[in-house]
């Protein structure tokens, strides 16, 4: 493909993502290349042909798009800018590894507040936040300054500002950067074009760039939904890339093309210009949050006074507009957010670092500045501004340090430790007791990891999620209208017993009894928020001793719940439904799946949750029980209900996994096949290609290529499974 591309460039192609797309292609193919298990006797041939393609790419546009009219000499694959990379990451290696010491220190949530340990981790959390911002900062600056030395002076003067986490200061040398180009005048489009896209060769020369970031129609189409979209780049590590060119990412200068509901958007302007994206009128016209975005700025290099007037124009442009419509889209987003990065203690699922424990207080923080009018734009800024205006009070403020710090801190971590932009980690939770061994070797040369890590700071990771539902709960009744008001660390003994729940129940933790629990809710602030419920209380209570492995206790709790006669179903659901589970913790089977059958016969139907997971629970049963078709049968039912698409990816993979293999064993090895490539992809996004999981789903591959006498397709996979090994 990327030959595909070079020939279109050596036909004097005008289209400049001909060349970016060429170079990227080439790119993927040369860590192909350096990946093979094996390295064949034409190894070096090729790698150098690679190497060779790219500086032939490079100087094709520079003679078809700039004209021939080159002003510099560097071309091609820059190894020294790799290497800088590797050096500072080795080094943020170290500062992480300090960091996790200070971690360690955390006290349990039921314990008192340790100031000075929460004052360290703040501390040094921005400390490492702020070097990392100036070295990416910089990095990109001199990788910028080698492009205009190519493509000649600016026309004008020219500002480059970035956006994102640059401008939050809470970039990685692993993230996406995010920039536009501030003008001194309209008139000069084609050259800034020009010079992005020779900028954008550089950044993919650096071999770190996925291919589907670079929206390359043929792989992902992202502007035609009727196509499909899903080609997975799982071998080019992702690294540093510029944002991706999807529409609703490109936060680049090019922007994004014209959507079914979009108008195209491009981000090269002046000033005025750039304000006027800034409004809450042009965020419903274009989305994505663009107006936060482009609120949120920093200079990377250029005019400065250029940059002054850009902030100038905003902030008068945001403070012209109606401060109670702001105020009601502020409350909105909270409460959208809330619902999408909702607190749910049954979820024991892989988790996405940025999506499920970065974004929340992010977007919590970045809402209130928007809220509040504020005039700055990294987190401890905000929250510094809030504290001094007196709209939160200093107990709260210290609630949202802890957050962000954690947060940003363990995607740190995640990114140190498989040495990419790979976000993947599993909690500690009951069912996952046992720690993956992860280690973050600052010492050997990077190897990229796309395993889902276990993360074993169980106490920061139960102080930090005790917060987050706090604050969810806070939003979701009302009382962020008030934030002053606003509840931020809940200590009542029911909170402290379901984020134990979410992630790791010792064998030293307390398990209270319920009586406890409702007492301790009932002095706490969920009275104001009418979210008692005492059955909830039992039902938690007994949940815990069946984890703990104290059956005896959870039997004794079942038969003490009260009987709520007004929904006198749900009681006997819930009691079959916990029964079967210790059962299935003792080994009796039988059993097990005779009480989940009398749960789901009376499992009110306006419950799907509740009867999916029951199913889930009969499928668990006759796989131990080696009944084959019957697990067919149930998984058939599963898929029929609705709530089947949200199961975690994690669950719907093992359900997958237990289906496929019941197909195999009945000899049903062609439908086997219809489900197993999609579950290989999975399990390589879930847990990379070097897990067991991985391996497994290959070898059931194998087994039915073979028994189908699919001979091809069975020496494909046998390759596979080699270079796992």
């Amino acid at each position: 493909m990327g030959d595909t591309y070079k020939r279109r460039c050596i036909n004097k192609s005008t289209e400049r993502e001909h060349y970016v797309n060429a170079t990227a292609l080439y790119n993927a193919a040369l860590v192909r290349l350096e990946n093979a298990p094996e390295k064949g006797h034409n190894h070096q041939r090729y790698s150098k042909l690679i190497v060779t393609s790219c500086v032939q790419i490079e100087t094709l546009y520079c003679d078809n798009i700039l004209g021939g009219n080159i002003y510099c000499v560097k071309k091609g694959i820059n190894q020294t800018k790799i290497d800088d990379l590797e050096k500072y990451r080795h080094h943020l290696k170290v500062r992480v590894k300090r960091l996790e010491k200070v971690w360690d220190k955390c006290p349990k949530p039921e314990d008192k507040r340790k100031p000075r340990f929460e004052h360290r981790k703040n501390q040094l959390t921005q400390l490492i936040c702020k070097q990392n911002t100036k070295f990416v900062k910089e990095f990109s600056a001199e990788l910028m300054e080698q492009s205009i030395s190519v493509c000649g002076p600016p026309p004008c003067k020219i500002t480059m500002v970035g956006l994102g986490s640059m401008a939050r200061g809470e970039s990685t040398p692993y993230s996406d950067l995010e920039y536009l180009f501030l003008t001194e005048s309209d008139k000069h489009d084609e050259y800034f074009l020009n010079l992005h896209f020779h900028f954008l060769l550089q950044v993919l020369n650096l071999g770190q760039t996925p291919l589907p970031a670079m929206g390359i129609q043929s792989l992902n189409d992202f502007y035609n939904e009727k196509e499909s979209n899903d080609f997975y780049d799982d071998v080019t590590p992702s690294g540093f890339k510029l944002d991706g060119n999807m529409p609703w990412a490109s936060k680049t200068p090019p922007g994004h093309k014209a959507t079914e509901l979009k108008p195209p958007l491009k981000l090269i302007g002046t000033p005025t210009y750039m304000a006027e994206l800034s409004t809450t009128e042009a965020d419903k016209k274009h989305g994505y949050h663009l107006a936060t975005i482009i609120s949120t700025a920093t200079r990377i290099l250029g005019d400065e006074n250029l940059f002054l007037d850009f902030q100038k124009q905003i902030n008068t442009t945001r403070r012209g507009e109606n401060p109670e419509f702001i105020r009601q889209i502020c409350l909105e987003r909270m409460h959208e957010d809330c619902q999408k990065y909702k607190f749910n203690f049954d979820d024991w699922s892989s988790k996405n670092v940025k999506k499920d424990y970065y974004r929340f207080p992010s977007t919590f923080i970045n809402n209130m500045k928007d809220l509040h009018m504020l005039d700055v734009t990294s987190p401890w800024e905000i929250i510094r501004e809030l504290q001094r205006q007196s709209i939160l009070t200093s107990e709260q403020c210290s609630h949202l340090y802890f957050m962000i710090n954690v947060a940003i801190g363990i995607r740190l971590l995640t990114y140190c430790t498989k040495n990419q932009q790979h976000e993947s980690i599993i909690e500690l939770n009951p069912y996952h007791q046992e720690n993956n061994a992860y280690c973050m070797d600052s010492l050997s040369p990077s190897k990229v990891l796309r395993e889902c890590l276990r993360i074993p700071h169980i106490r920061l990771m139960q102080s930090y999620l005790l917060r987050l539902q706090s604050i969810n709960y806070c939003i979701k009744s009302g009382m962020a209208t008030k934030p002053s008001s606003m509840i931020m660390y809940c200590q009542c003994k029911v909170c402290i017993l379901q984020v134990k729940i979410k992630t790791c129940i010792g064998p030293d933790d307390i398990i209270y009894e319920p009586e406890e629990m409702i007492e301790s809710l009932e002095q706490s602030w969920h009275v104001l928020a009418g979210n008692i419920r005492q059955n909830n209380c039992y039902d938690l209570a007994q949940f815990c001793r069946i984890v703990k492995g104290d059956l005896k206790s959870a039997h004794i709790l079942m038969n003490k719940k009260p009987i709520q006669t007004n929904n006198m179903t749900n009681n006997l659901t819930t009691q079959d439904m916990f029964a079967a589970i210790s059962n299935l913790k003792m080994g009796n089977d039988s059993a097990a799946l005779q009480q989940t059958d009398a749960a789901i016969k009376v499992c009110p139907p306006n419950i799907p949750g509740l009867l999916l997971y029951l199913k889930y629970i009969k499928l668990h049963c006759h796989s131990r029980l080696q009944d084959y078709h019957s697990v067919v049968l149930c998984f058939e039912d599963m898929t029929k209900l609705k709530p089947y698409n949200n199961l975690p990816e994690y669950e719907r993979a093992y359900v997958g996994k237990l289906y496929t293999d019941a197909l195999i064993n009945i000899g049903d090895n062609k439908t086997a096949l219809e489900y197993l490539p999609k579950l290989k992809e999975d399990y390589a996004e879930l847990f990379g290609e070097t897990s067991e999981e991985y391996k497994q789903t290959l070898e059931r591959l194998l087994t039915c290529y073979m028994v189908l006498g699919r001979i091809q397709e069975a020496e494909k996979v046998q390759n596979m499974l080699k270079r796992t090994k």
